[in-house]
Parts: structure tokens; sequence; C-alpha cells
């Protein structure tokens, strides 16, 4: 969520997966090159601090965690989707959509590309109507799907 023990939980949940890269690389035989990526719904929402404007922005959160990937792991990065948002609580929700899904990979893999973005956001997204979008989401997820191919290892 959203709150301080969210954000905490969360950002300690990404401390690990990023740090694993350098765990991978240190096994490859001194190549420091590991195949490695995570994907999935990293819940990127921000957090709301319940004391004076020491609020973080979900653009925030997602900003530092790519800082991050590139700075403190050997080289990830955060790919770009061709969708601003992958989290549709629906026409009736007081929440607005969200961008809580990404990929995050080693630096030097390669992946096809959709219309200038790695990653292909499918479903809901697509839909033309909330109406279409509600459906899609009570038939399948509030989650879009994160579609990406890798082209080169």
């Amino acid at each position: 969520m959203a709150d301080p023990k969210g954000f905490g939980l969360r950002d300690d949940m990404l401390r690990l997966a990023l740090g694993f890269r350098k765990r991978l690389d240190e096994s490859e035989d001194g190549e420091g090159q590991a195949n490695y990526l995570f994907v999935g719904d990293l819940n990127t929402m921000g957090m709301d601090y319940p004391y004076a404007q020491h609020d973080i922005t979900a653009e925030s959160e997602i900003g530092e965690l790519a800082r991050r990937a590139r700075h403190h792991t050997k080289h990830m990065r955060v790919l770009e989707k061709n969708a601003p948002f992958t989290w549709w609580g629906g026409s009736a929700s007081r929440l607005r959509p969200g961008n809580l899904d990404h990929v995050v990979a080693a630096e030097h893999l390669r992946f096809t590309d959709f219309g200038g973005a790695e990653v292909d956001v499918r479903g809901w997204p697509q839909e033309p109507t909330d109406a279409a979008k509600d459906a899609w989401a009570d038939g399948f997820s509030d989650h879009a799907l994160l579609y990406f191919e890798v082209l080169k290892v």
C-alpha cells in the first residue's frame, strides 16, 4: 500500500531483487554478465506520509527505482512501456489508474521494439471505453499484461 509500512516493505523487496543481480554476476565464472530480469506488479504507488508534506509520488518512486537499477546494481534498467498505466481499479473506483507493473532487466539484454517501447502493454488499456475496460478487468485482471520478447542474450 501507499502507507509507510507498505512503502518500506516494497523498497526492501526491490533492493533485494536488484541486489540479486550482483550475486548472479559473481557466479558467472568471472564474466559478470548474468542474464537477469524481473517483472511484475511492483506496486510503485509512492507513499502517503502521515506527517506534513513528506509524501513520495509514484513517479518519484519509479524514478528512484530506475536510478538504483542503473547505478547500484551493475547496469540494469527499467524498460519503457507503450502505455502509461498498467492497473485499473474500474470506472467506479475512486482510485486513478496506476503505473504499478514493470520490467527491470540487465542492460546488455535486447528486446523487440513495440513502437518505441520494449514492453507492449496489453489488455484493458487497449479497450476503447470504460465499460469495455471494466469488462476486461472483471474477466481477467485489474492489471494489464506486460508483453516483451528478448532478442539477444
